[in-house]
């Protein structure tokens, strides 16, 4: 990255794979520290199926920002798997309808991109809590926002990271059920691994772990489910589908999904 003024939307989108790789590398561990909102051991294998299909597309990314968030975030939603997966997908979605006319990001418009992953991420929840990824990641876009006037974005994404390590660093503070497990929330820790593969393309140029992108086909993983108080849940099962139209309301739409889970 010569330009540390601006990222494109080739950079981006290898930024992303970056942090991606850094991820599918991680994701057994996540498994393991996954104990909210059940302990049922499949973040990292959902965030896993979520955003390993985005290696994909690189032979259509252009240097357009819009473009490839557009295309970024319709694999991410079509693969969305699980509490984390869908999370993540409704991420980028937000991101993506910001930077609606972005051709390259730079300090300017950077808070707001992440300002609006961080809304829409929010408003898919029906019961956010803080202490977990949704506070990772409104604490980096309230970081973006101090660096606006700002000429290197590379320093930016250093100092986002910085902070989502700190957030992270404080989630068992804020939800007991992660202190009495002596973990991080495991949806924070994939988010914190995604920023960090980030930022190690914007600073070497280098995809971080990109070995890890062989190394698991999604059809041959299963989650380590253990569950003590299973028949304690109303709602057991995690369910996905993609429901498309005109004119639709979200907040209508999860007030009647409401109905059936949670």
């Amino acid at each position: 990255m010569t330009d540390t003024s601006n990222i494109n939307g080739k950079e981006l989108y290898n930024a992303i794979i970056s942090g991606i790789c850094k991820v599918i590398s991680r994701h057994e561990h996540l498994n393991k520290i996954n104990v909210f909102p059940v302990p049922d051991g499949d973040t990292g294998t959902n965030l896993l199926f979520t955003l390993k299909p985005i290696l994909g597309i690189k032979d259509s990314i252009s240097d357009s920002v819009s473009d490839t968030l557009s295309k970024i975030s319709n694999v991410a939603i079509d693969s969305a798997r699980g509490n984390s997966g869908t999370i993540m997908a409704q991420y980028f979605i937000g991101m993506s309808e910001q930077a609606s006319t972005t051709q390259n990001i730079n300090n300017t418009n950077l808070h707001k991109l992440l300002e609006s992953a961080y809304t829409a991420a929010m408003g898919s929840m029906s019961d956010p809590k803080e202490g977990t990824i949704i506070t990772v990641m409104r604490d980096i876009a309230n970081e973006a926002k101090k660096h606006t006037e700002s000429s290197d974005i590379k320093i930016t994404f250093k100092a986002i990271h910085k902070v989502s390590i700190e957030s992270l660093n404080n989630t068992p503070e804020q939800m007991q059920i992660l202190k009495d497990s002596g973990v991080v929330d495991a949806g924070a820790q994939g988010f914190v691994d995604l920023i960090e593969g980030v930022c190690h393309y914007l600073d070497t140029g280098e995809i971080l772990n990109s070995e890890s992108i062989e190394m698991h086909e999604t059809d041959e993983l299963e989650a380590n489910i253990d569950i003590e108080n299973y028949d304690e849940s109303t709602y057991q099962f995690c369910t996905e589908c993609i429901v498309e139209g005109n004119g639709i309301s979200r907040k209508g739409m999860k007030e009647k999904l409401n109905q059936m889970g949670d």
